[in-house]
């Protein structure tokens, strides 16, 4: 099962963030909340005031502008929220022995997709950022990317051990199904409101990349 819902463990880490007062914590939890139900461009600073419960003032003490706002709320997930999120899948995931390739697939495919789906708004605040903000992209790899592929390491190479998997190194095995699912991640961000079959989607990924990554 998916873990914890991104802005879930976005409160969290506020919580801890000393330095920051409660009203500026109520600011970035309004916006991180506004932004992704009605995305960056559509969300004013008077909206994130009025849910924050604070003047339009208190908004401008701190973030000189909306743009500041976002990447104060951008830095925490990707510096803290996604590095949690990414060590709670490899501990429940990846920190096991799998029969074979197909129960490997079938549990890491339908997480990732059930993660995405409960998560959508959030990713695609960082979708779109991450197109146009190189700095962000090697952040996220750094924080995401290269994590997991040190956590994916020991199942990979039981299952090459078994001849259950490709002889590939880690990266380009994970870059693989990682495309696979981005494909289905996309439509979900870009059309939210269109339902989609976890199961079935996870059953189309799983057969596709059983047949590419197979040693037989």
């Amino acid at each position: 099962m998916p873990e914890n819902d991104l802005q879930t463990i976005f409160d969290q880490v506020l919580l801890q963030m000393q330095d920051l007062p409660e009203k500026q914590q109520q600011i970035l939890k309004a916006s991180l909340d506004l932004f992704a139900e009605k995305g960056f461009d559509k969300t004013s600073t008077a909206e994130i005031a009025a849910k924050a419960h604070v003047a339009q003032g208190t908004v401008y003490r701190r973030f000189k502008s909306k743009q500041d706002l976002l990447a104060a709320v951008l830095t925490p997930i990707l510096t803290e929220v996604f590095p949690r999120a990414v060590q709670e899948f490899a501990g429940q995931n990846l920190n096991r022995d799998y029969d074979d390739l197909e129960q490997l697939l079938n549990i890491v495919v339908l997480d990732r997709l059930a993660f995405i789906q409960a998560n959508h708004k959030v990713l695609k605040i960082i979708f779109t950022q991450v197109l146009t903000d190189p700095q962000m992209l090697t952040l996220l790899k750094e924080k995401f990317i290269d994590t997991i592929i040190v956590q994916a390491e020991k199942p990979i190479r039981i299952l090459q051990a078994k001849k259950q998997l490709v002889d590939w190194p880690a990266p380009r095995i994970l870059s693989l199904i990682a495309a696979s699912i981005f494909t289905v991640a996309i439509r979900m961000m870009l059309f939210p409101s269109s339902k989609i079959d976890l199961a079935s989607e996870t059953r189309y990924l799983v057969i596709f990349l059983s047949k590419a990554l197979s040693n037989s």
